[in-house]
């Protein structure tokens, strides 16, 4: 049962591999025409800084915005580095990312 188990995820793994990625489809006429695409996912506190550095290059074009469920991810992100700055300070210790 194992074995085939395992022969079944390697087989799926396969067939996912040939599937094109449905939120990649709308990609594809741009990306034959030899234009590179570049995926940001970002929280609204830093769309401002996506928006000026947009601004700074004006041959970047928008092409679209999908809102995804890693929203809860990355407030957690964000406040674990809030903890950990803090965390730093309190113990002493300098934070050299900053």
């Amino acid at each position: 049962a194992i074995i085939g188990f395992g022969f079944a995820t390697w087989e799926a793994g396969f067939i996912g591999m040939q599937a094109p990625n449905v939120h990649f489809t709308r990609f594809e006429k741009a990306l034959a025409q030899g234009r590179h695409v570049l995926f940001v996912e970002t929280d609204r506190e830093d769309q401002k800084k996506l928006k000026k550095v947009m601004k700074q290059h004006p041959k970047l074009e928008r092409a679209g915005i999908e809102v995804t469920h890693t929203r809860l991810l990355m407030v957690l992100l964000r406040n674990w580095e809030k903890f950990r700055n803090w965390a730093l300070v309190f113990q002493g210790r300098p934070n050299k990312q900053q």
